[in-house]
């Protein structure tokens, strides 16, 4: 997700033309702390910068991150659940109005594909299937937008490999509202979407590496769980989460 973040980071529409050099390095600052758990400090300076330019997307996103990696790499408190779905619809208002001024903006594309993703997967968790799909749809739809632009592109596969797990893993009692919706989901192709996502080179396969780690962690899947994680950490050494999972893992 580090990756993830700072490509919106650096490919945002306004990242680096027009602002001045402390909003860029505040928010930089701000990212930083995120990454050293040091979340009330990456939240007071995403807030200030959110008031400083209302206009920028990046702030929200940032902010909505705090809870949803409490929640989906965390715990699973219900608290930082709706606190995510919150916040992350703060910033897509924020993002929508950036898109409807740039239709083009395929930076703001991304970041919207990966906010509704991520509601998609905190939505289901809480079983609050109405939203999921909604969230899974208008992610989806990005998605298919970014591939139409480009096939093989590893970022937009994550958002579709994200959204037909979800879709695929909704109970079937009530997958009538996604079948409803023309959409159908499929586990076995999302997954296998993901793992392609981790052996490109793109940015986001640290972040398909960390979600199928969780996945399969949820589905009893430890060895395929720590097969992630342990890729995720060759990658980045120091991510503190993955090896708080992987030894959660150990002692299972």
């Amino acid at each position: 997700m580090r990756r993830l973040m700072m490509g919106i980071l650096l490919m945002a529409a306004v990242s680096a033309q027009g602002q001045a050099p402390t909003y860029e390095s505040r928010l930089e600052a701000g990212i930083k702390a995120f990454y050293r758990s040091d979340f009330r400090q990456a939240d007071s300076l995403f807030t200030l910068l959110g008031r400083t330019r209302p206009a920028d997307p990046r702030p929200p996103f940032f902010s909505a991150m705090i809870p949803f990696w409490s929640y989906f790499f965390g715990n699973g408190d219900p608290a930082d659940a709706q606190a995510f779905l919150t916040q992350s619809q703060a910033a897509i208002r924020v993002a929508d109005a950036r898109l409807a001024a740039a239709p083009a903006d395929t930076s703001t594309m991304l970041l919207l594909s990966g906010l509704h993703g991520y509601r998609s997967l905190v939505a289901a968790s809480e079983k609050q299937y109405g939203e999921a799909i909604r969230s899974g749809m208008r992610g989806y739809g990005f998605s298919k937008t970014l591939l139409g632009m480009r096939a093989d592109n590893p970022d937009a596969a994550l958002g579709q490999g994200v959204f037909l797990y979800m879709v695929g893993s909704v109970p079937g009692e009530i997958r009538w509202m996604a079948t409803l919706s023309g959409l159908r989901g499929d586990k076995a192709e999302g997954l296998r979407l993901l793992e392609t996502v981790t052996r490109s080179e793109a940015a986001t396969r640290y972040d398909a590496h960390m979600i199928l780690a969780y996945i399969y962690e949820r589905e009893g899947r430890a060895v395929d769980a720590r097969r992630h994680l342990d890729a995720l950490l060759k990658l980045q050494p120091g991510h503190r989460i993955a090896r708080q999972r992987l030894d959660r893992l150990a002692t299972r």
